[in-house]
């Protein structure tokens, strides 16, 4: 048999979940909160259009890198994703001090129209990539450690009833999945703006799912 695998990089797996939602909004009257932030001129904040707040966004950067096994703000791995490109992500912590300066009114404008979509790394006691992003999706990406990495996914050897199991157990905790029974990319769609409540409780849950089914093989 010839082994088939697909290799992806973490922006390649978030737009493999996201664009069946994309083609829904094509098809019928959706709320698609395209972007993360937007600020119209880099000055004027432009709720219709973002999937969190200003304010809810320094929320969830704070609680969820406060939590164990995820690195500090200040670490270069944390990226995010504005209209620079894919090819060219910042650091979170530059964008978090944009947001905290203008919010406390130290400026008046920031240094981006869009943020699309941040990525948070966690390091321990299941080590992967955080999502946070455009459409109001959170993914969880088990493995991913490095936003310029790739990860590798057998297209062979994959049983339906694996792949049912798997689609039952993380269904049971609010979950869906992409990709393989033995490398499973867990995410959920939350109702915007995205708050460090629901992001918190995406953690928690796909914690619980790995605890219960075993950490995937990477």
């Amino acid at each position: 048999m010839v082994r088939r695998t697909m290799i992806l990089a973490a922006y390649d797996i978030v737009d493999r979940i996201t664009e069946r939602y994309i083609k829904r909004c094509e098809n019928k009257p959706c709320e698609t909160r395209w972007t993360l932030l937007r600020f119209i001129k880099r000055k004027i904040f432009d709720e219709h259009s973002s999937a969190t707040t200003p304010r809810n966004f320094m929320s969830i950067i704070d609680v969820i890198l406060s939590r164990k096994g995820f690195l500090p703000l200040g670490a270069s791995e944390h990226k995010a994703i504005t209209e620079r490109g894919l090819g060219h992500p910042v650091t979170v912590n530059t964008v978090y001090l944009q947001v905290r300066n203008w919010l406390e009114g130290r400026r008046d404008e920031v240094n981006f129209t869009n943020l699309y979509s941040i990525f948070l790394i966690k390091y321990e006691s299941l080590s992967g990539m955080l999502y946070i992003g455009r459409y109001a999706y959170l993914i969880f990406i088990p493995g991913l450690q490095d936003y310029h990495s790739h990860l590798c996914f057998s297209l062979t050897g994959v049983s339906r009833e694996n792949k049912k199991r798997v689609k039952e157990l993380s269904q049971a905790y609010g979950l869906e999945f992409w990709g393989g029974p033995s490398q499973p990319v867990l995410y959920r769609r939350v109702k915007p703006p995205i708050s460090a409540d629901e992001v918190t409780s995406f953690i928690n849950d796909v914690t619980e799912f790995f605890e219960d089914t075993g950490y995937p093989e990477i």
